[in-house]
């Protein structure tokens, strides 16, 4: 079973590689305009299981950031409707109605030149490279422990926190109060097996800027944070301590790139 899986997960690496000519141009497209400002690739392990945590303000741009500057495969979770071409085009035009209104329809027709190739080139390979379908409606519980299953085999997961948009009415609008996921993987894989899994937490600015709006896109990478560091008489205590340590981590990077320090 075991050789089965590593197999597996070897197969994704390669469908990464051959895809990724094809794949890092429509990042480029993604980001047009945008020039990335790093900070702390230092902290970013090369090799071994690891979650990257980060804010999630700007929708794909979040996405395009990360495979721009990570230097080793990571893996996504994502919205099982963008695995099926009909059902991501469908996403699209609800998104586009829900912000545009009627403009959004005239838009969506207008950009198809583009958007068609790009929704059959996601939804035919996004599954070959390792992301993660999670079903929006019934929640991530499969989800996470199909990111369980890639750390054990020393992969580099995503788990983005927050609504991939900005708020301006939020007090934090750059910021979201993380999930209880990040936190309850690495508990459970530390339980279960003394797997320690490092959780580096990545801020991200700028990324909401509109799409083609010249700009810059700054992230901060942090130092790891660890489980072990957190735990505490019971098990709602150690997740509720890890994931304010997660946020905090996030909060203290941001700080500077939003000041444009």
């Amino acid at each position: 079973m075991l050789k089965y899986a590593i197999s597996f997960m070897d197969a994704f690496e390669k469908n990464f590689l051959r895809l990724r000519p094809t794949l890092m141009k429509w990042v480029g497209l993604a980001l047009f305009g945008k020039k990335i400002q790093v900070s702390g690739m230092e902290n970013l392990p090369m090799q071994g299981p690891v979650i990257i945590v980060g804010n999630h303000i700007g929708s794909y741009k979040d996405i395009a950031t990360l495979l721009r500057i990570s230097p080793r495969q990571i893996h996504f979770m994502a919205n099982q409707e963008i695995f099926d071409r009909e059902s991501f085009h469908a996403l699209i035009r609800f998104h586009l109605k829900r912000h545009l209104k009627e403009f959004g329809l005239l838009l969506d027709v207008a950009v198809r030149p583009i958007t068609v190739p790009f929704v059959n080139f996601i939804s035919d390979n996004i599954g070959a490279v390792g992301t993660i379908p999670v079903d929006l409606m019934k929640g991530g519980t499969s989800a996470l422990g199909k990111c369980k299953d890639f750390l054990q085999e020393g992969r580099a997961v995503v788990l983005l926190q927050g609504r991939g948009r900005i708020d301006p009415k939020d007090s934090h609008p750059f910021m979201s109060e993380f999930r209880r996921g990040p936190a309850v993987i690495c508990n459970e894989l530390y339980r279960s097996s003394g797997l320690v899994v490092p959780v580096v937490p990545v801020a991200m600015f700028g990324t909401h800027l509109p799409w083609v709006v010249p700009g810059r896109i700054k992230v901060g990478i942090g130092r790891p944070l660890r489980i072990t560091d957190y735990l505490a008489e019971d098990y709602a205590r150690t997740i509720a301590r890890f994931r304010s340590a997660m946020e905090q981590s996030i909060r203290v990077l941001l700080y500077p790139l939003v000041k444009g320090e």
